[in-house]
């Protein structure tokens, strides 16, 4: 599954590596604390000074406990510490929270959120939400972990206490991530959970059945001819007489295309000829995609053909595309492979929006959860540990 929920418990070792601490901190009612060796236990109340298993965030049935909370609150800020070390001399979103001293300036402007702060405050509330909705789906569809179920839960974490070197080295591993056994139980699940949604999604009948019906009216089916305005090993711009030439050659192509007989045979040849697509030997046939997984210019242009129109020259940021909407039924009709892959997508997809729709209830407690707040005080303690 494309957008499947990773189990995130081998990302957080990169913890102890990251820097953590940045300038700019804002003050929270809960203060980082300095912690100068590891204490063995209860890693977030330690932090917040506040019960590990309060329930911090409740909807339908399921509820959230405060360690569990915080630890995805590390989880989105290590993960996006990662990102901007290693993504940030290409990627500009990623360079532009670099602190002056080459931490995180947790106060920069990122994404659509006033701040970087603020983004992670809402990845992190939007996690819970997911996993929150992924249980109550489950549960409402009566779905249950089997004996078969336990047995390979089990074979997984013993395959992790022996990269670790015992059970007590396991204990302390995921004590040290702020989880009690019962919550690194809880987040292993959810990969059984998602397969057994999957499933359902695939049979006939039931309650979360989609089927290519409903699957055409979500996804895409387009192949396209490319002509890039950027230097596709570099990324860098090319000049403007370039990107004239370009422009000019992309719309003598639609020309041509428009005036056949067969518009698609033609496509196809000057595709195959012309476009500067590097993933076209993958992808001879063209693109199965979700919603919101191609660039808005591409996809809106895709979503006002029919199956078979090919669009005048459209204009997108790193270059010129015509493209060719085709026939999405029939293609999943003959590939089950797709039809799966693009099933699994429109099943998340879904679950995403009833994690959105929730009534969620919050327990005072989660105001002074504060991201940057418990990933300082976190990192301090990791730091411990060296």
């Amino acid at each position: 599954m494309k957008q499947k929920i990773a189990l995130l418990i081998a990302c957080m070792l990169m913890l102890s590596a990251l820097a953590g601490c940045t300038t700019g901190e804002k003050k929270t009612a809960v203060e980082p604390v300095a912690i100068p060796a590891w204490t063995g236990k209860d890693v977030f109340g330690t932090i917040t000074g506040l019960d590990p298993e309060t329930t911090v965030m409740s909807a339908e049935g399921v509820s959230i406990p405060l360690a569990l909370y915080c630890y995805w609150q590390v989880y989105n800020a290590s993960l996006m510490e990662y990102r901007v070390y290693t993504y940030a001399e290409d990627h500009p979103e990623f360079k532009s929270v670099m602190g002056t001293d080459g931490y995180l300036n947790w106060e920069a402007p990122f994404g659509d959120s006033d701040t970087l702060r603020a983004y992670l405050n809402r990845q992190t509330d939007e996690t819970a939400r997911l996993y929150m909705a992924v249980e109550a789906v489950a549960a409402e569809n009566g779905l249950t972990l089997d004996e078969n179920d336990q047995k390979t839960l089990e074979a997984e974490r013993q395959e992790l206490v022996k990269s670790l070197g015992g059970e007590e080295a396991f204990a302390d591993y995921i004590a040290q991530m702020g989880l009690s056994r019962a919550n690194y139980d809880r987040i292993s699940a959810y990969s059984l959970w998602l397969d057994k949604l999957a499933v359902l999604a695939a049979t006939e009948g039931s309650p979360l059945y989609i089927g290519v019906e409903d699957l055409n009216e979500y996804g895409l089916f387009t192949d396209h001819i490319y002509l890039s305005k950027v230097d596709l090993s570099s990324y860098k711009e090319l000049s403007k007489e370039t990107v004239a030439a370009k422009k000019q050659k992309a719309e003598e192509l639609a020309r041509q295309i428009a005036a056949a007989q067969d518009p698609e045979a033609v496509f196809a040849a000057l595709a195959d000829e012309a476009s500067e697509d590097p993933y076209r030997a993958d992808n001879p046939e063209g693109y199965i995609f979700a919603p919101g997984t191609m660039n808005a210019v591409y996809e809106a242009a895709a979503q006002a053909l029919t199956p078979g129109q090919v669009s005048a020259v459209v204009e997108g940021e790193t270059g010129f595309y015509i493209i060719l909407r085709k026939d999405l039924k029939k293609r999943l009709n003959d590939d089950a492979e797709q039809l799966s892959s693009l099933r699994d997508e429109c099943l998340m997809d879904r679950l995403v929006a009833r994690s959105k729709a929730m009534d969620v209830t919050a327990a005072p407690e989660l105001e002074k959860l504060d991201v940057v707040t418990i990933y300082s005080a976190f990192v301090k303690l990791m730091r411990g540990q060296n």
